[in-house]
């Protein structure tokens, strides 16, 4: 039957993504996600749109703004945007599946399928951001940080990792994988000048001798796991951010 209508069905096709493109039925039209949100989690968020081929772009300086507040589930809440701040419009081919990810209050039939696949991923990632019910368009295109391998100049006394998002379990799973032994700060600390909030990771070469080429530890893929430590421009994002005691 479907070769018998394959014209119809191919017009229908290309009728779908043009009308989200131009006319997407959700009521919310646009979404922003705050550059203050948690670095980690935005790189996180990112890399889900762009396996699903939801466009997003940099929202600008924008001033006067209305919309759903995650954070506080409230309506009609004043806000700004900046150019740090990242904008999520339907008005694109697959407009549908970005209303259902940002939808911020999902209609369920029973409390049986509730869970953490009905979050709007605000929720699930841990991110400011709001919900229009009007077009916000991007000011252009969103440049993600550029990371950076940290090296060290000399033989480290320790690592010390922020403890910012699912990343960064992944982290700690390598190097426990690896027989490592991993420290965690209980309180917020500071050294040479960047602070750490309290959780952040600690591996120490004491208590640590019995690894052999504990600097050059290599994961189940051949590449390092001090390789996944580095830093991007103004904040940490992506991947993980090294120091060293000296």
């Amino acid at each position: 039957m479907t070769s018998q209508h394959a014209k119809r069905l191919v017009e229908e096709f290309a009728t779908y993504f043009k009308n989200n493109s131009t006319n997407p039925k959700g009521k919310y039209k646009s979404f922003v996600i705050k550059g203050e949100s948690n670095p980690a989690q935005v790189a996180k968020l990112l890399e889900l749109l762009d396996k699903n081929g939801i466009k997003y772009g940099k929202a600008g300086a924008k001033s006067g703004l209305k919309g759903f507040e995650y954070q506080s589930g409230k309506a009609g809440v004043t806000f700004s945007t900046s150019e740090k701040d990242i904008v999520i419009n339907a008005y694109q081919p697959r407009s549908v599946l970005a209303q259902v990810l940002f939808e911020p209050n999902p209609a369920l039939n029973d409390s049986i399928t509730y869970d953490i696949t009905s979050w709007a991923m605000p929720y699930a990632y841990g991110l400011q951001g709001y919900a229009l019910e009007t077009r916000l368009d991007a000011s252009g295109a969103y440049e993600k940080p550029t990371f950076t391998p940290n090296q060290a100049g000399e033989t480290p006394v320790a690592y010390l990792a922020n403890w910012q998002g699912t990343r960064d379990v992944a982290f700690l799973a390598a190097l426990l994988n690896h027989k490592i032994r991993v420290k965690y700060a209980e309180y917020p600390f500071e050294v040479e000048g960047k602070s750490f909030p309290a959780g952040s990771l600690i591996i120490t070469k004491g208590g640590n001798e019995y690894v052999p080429d504990f600097d050059k530890k290599s994961n189940s893929g051949g590449k390092s796991i001090w390789g996944k430590l580095g830093y991007y421009p103004d904040r940490i994002c992506g991947q993980r951010q090294r120091f060293w005691l000296t």
